[in-house]
């Protein structure tokens, strides 16, 4: 068989095979990747060079600004201060475990169990979270002086 017609049969599946298979593929360097930057900032960086750059320039908050901190936490089992740096760091976790862990099994009991089916409005809810948190820890800190990082 040639490339084109595997690569034809793999993309004419459903999207949830197709994104389990793509999560199956890329976990293993993910994790590399996550892990090596996570020891990058806590051992390798100096503390001066990390943090946020537009909060550093413009002295807003980034939508992204608490996650890394967010993730430490997490790691380090403190899910409260995971949640206050970063409440989307823990969504998207349960999300990925409740998805992979549903579909595996799903894979395993060869259809016995029914797993997630990965929706357009869990993404949105991951946008909606991220964007949410970026107005409110900005409006603390333009409108009342609270830093809340």
């Amino acid at each position: 068989m040639k490339f084109k017609e595997r690569w034809n049969r793999f993309w004419n599946r459903d999207t949830d095979q197709v994104l389990y298979s793509v999560i199956c593929i890329l976990a293993v360097p993910a994790l590399l990747m996550a892990g090596w930057y996570l020891w990058m900032t806590a051992y390798v960086i100096p503390k001066q060079i990390q943090g946020c750059m537009m909060l550093r320039v413009t002295g807003l908050y980034c939508p992204g600004c608490g996650g890394t901190r967010a993730v430490f936490a997490l790691l380090s089992g403190d899910v409260i201060k995971s949640v206050a740096y970063h409440p989307a760091v823990l969504y998207g976790v349960v999300l990925f475990v409740v998805y992979f862990g549903s579909q595996t099994l799903m894979r395993l009991t060869k259809g016995k169990v029914k797993g997630l089916a990965m929706k357009p409005l869990y993404l949105y809810i991951l946008l909606g979270i991220i964007c949410v948190n970026f107005i409110i820890r900005n409006v603390l800190l333009l409108a009342f002086g609270i830093a809340t990082l």
